[in-house]
């Protein structure tokens, strides 16, 4: 559409350089505006021809020029930072300062609010960047030694990604620098794209101990699905044809309970996902259907028919609206949530030529893509608007039991039968390098918060740090021990004389990254901490 833009009026009450506007979520018809003349202006939006907007309001305080300002979510409070070293938050209904944030040495020159409204970040000519809760507590400051800025932080911003909770900062150091956040209090190390590594990194001595067990099930644990608001549930579906609610209550043995275990599919369920909102998950069974179950009472919701064999893998796309599955039948489906079939991937031409065994969605948006693996021992990535190739990848010398994708969308870890992960750049669509695990690959998954792969094999639940490309830790668990609470010896079942090699097939990362969820081939989750050693 050829549009173009024209003036269609003025807005005059400053006296000085206008440095920031801030326009409300809502599309109401009031801005906020900072200025050097140390004020700030809440207008209220006439749109008229010549005079498109009249000051409401003018907002004192500051000391010094108003460097920024940006508006609350709901749109009722102002953030402003100046040069007199400091941030105010302003009631936009009385005008008044609700709170001031003092800690900044220097000039203030950026502010930013997280999406939830509930984390303050700031950036100073001081060279720091400050993280704040709203009652004006600093929480944790960047600093210039290490990897911090070395020049003044000219300006800061949170992501609106809630999946992978991030701040971007820019200086006068001429570098733009990507911070992860894990919680509410803690600033975590800088973080490169997965794909993009740096030569050096900060590194935690971390390791991870046997926090519990959860116990339900009656059969293998086929996959875990935790809700990304790191809330106190997670879902579990297994070869006992069931899926569990479990409610955690972290006490040292029992790290979870049942409590409320959904019913319905005739055959082994094999896998589950949960929608971003934690209302709805998703399952896959042998039983060649999907089905949406609703959390808040247990029912199934949709049945998605339409696979002629078992259904293996199932996802759904980051805004909910899409859900693709991977079957036997050799196809990959495309389904809306009405569980209708939109496109269906055979394998004549592009398609695979066997069992499709693990189907994943990329969480970058700007470029929206499928990726799936099969025992024809290859990973296809797939364009999503048009559901065609983009790249076959091929490496593997068995078949391909699971594909996972990095927390950014950058990269893609593929392993199976042969024992080797293999890393994929899926913007180019090509190999990067291999891990040697030594056993059969049963599942894969990335660390939210660090540079952790982690699979589960035959032999153990191995983690890989990806810049040393070294094993961080070896988990293994000790059936002989009660408490189970050892990480070393073999896991082996005994029953009615026979010795059953007991494994992990599946893994989930808690959203904040400290606890990872593992289900084995017992019917048992097993609940790792990371801790500091």
């Amino acid at each position: 559409m050829a549009d173009s833009l024209v003036l269609r009026g003025t807005m005059r009450a400053h006296t000085d350089w206008v440095t920031a506007i801030a326009c409300p979520i809502d599309n109401s018809d009031t801005i906020v505006t900072s200025s050097r003349d140390k004020s700030l202006i809440v207008w209220k939006l006439t749109k008229e021809d010549r005079t498109y907007g009249v000051a409401h309001r003018r907002l004192t305080g500051h000391s010094h020029f108003v460097q920024d300002v940006v508006l609350s979510s709901d749109g009722q409070f102002a953030l402003s930072g100046s040069w007199d070293g400091e941030l105010r938050l302003w009631d936009l209904n009385n005008g008044t300062t609700a709170r001031r944030f003092v800690g900044h040495s220097k000039d203030v020159l950026s502010v930013a609010f997280s999406i939830d409204n509930r984390q303050i970040v700031s950036a100073s000519r001081d060279k720091t960047i400050k993280l704040w809760n709203t009652l004006g507590e600093c929480k944790y400051t960047i600093q210039g030694e290490g990897d911090g800025h070395h020049d003044w932080v000219s300006s800061v911003r949170f992501s609106p990604n809630t999946l992978q909770p991030t701040i971007v900062s820019g200086s006068w150091d001429k570098t733009v620098k990507i911070w992860n956040l894990s919680n509410w209090f803690h600033l975590l190390h800088f973080h490169f794209p997965f794909s993009q590594l740096p030569t050096k990194t900060i590194t935690m001595a971390d390791s991870l101990v046997l926090r519990g067990t959860m116990r339900a099930h009656t059969d293998w644990v086929t996959a875990i699905a935790c809700p990304i608001d790191n809330s106190d549930t997670i879902v579990t579906s297994s070869r006992d044809k069931s899926l569990i609610v479990w409610k955690l209550t972290k006490e040292d043995r029992t790290y979870g309970v049942a409590h409320r275990r959904l019913t319905g599919h005739s055959h082994f369920v094999q896998d589950v996902v949960l929608s971003s909102d934690g209302q709805f998950a998703l399952s896959g069974s042998w039983d060649g259907e999907l089905r949406l179950w609703d959390l808040n009472n247990g029912t199934t919701a949709r049945r998605f028919v339409g696979h002629s064999k078992d259904v293996l893998s199932v996802a759904f796309s980051i805004d909910n609206r899409q859900i693709v599955s991977a079957s036997r039948d050799k196809t990959i489906k495309l389904w809306n949530t009405l569980g209708e079939c939109k496109y269906t991937i055979q394998g004549e031409g592009d398609g695979h030529h066997d069992w499709v065994s693990s189907v994943r969605f990329s969480p970058n948006t700007l470029q929206p893509t499928i990726v799936s693996g099969s025992w024809d021992k290859t990973v296809k990535i797939w364009n999503l608007s048009n559901c065609k190739l983009r790249a076959s990848l091929a490496g593997h010398g068995g078949y391909v039991n699971t594909v996972a994708v990095s927390p950014d969308g950058s990269l893609c870890a593929s392993g199976g039968k042969d024992g080797n992960i293999l890393l994929w750049d899926l913007a180019e669509g090509k190999r990067l390098y291999s891990l040697e695990s030594g056993s059969i690959i049963h599942g894969l998954c990335f660390s939210p918060n660090r540079y952790w792969l982690c699979a589960a094999t035959e032999s153990s639940i191995k983690i890989w740090d990806l810049e040393s490309k070294s094993i961080v830790v070896d988990l293994k668990v000790d059936l002989k021990m009660e408490s189970e609470m050892a990480v070393d010896g073999s896991a082996t079942q005994t029953n009615a004389g026979k010795t059953k090699v007991i494994y992990c097939t599946s893994l989930c990362w808690s959203a904040d990254g400290s606890t990872l969820f593992s289900g084995y081939t017992d019917g048992v989750v097993r609940v790792w901490g990371v801790g500091r050693y």
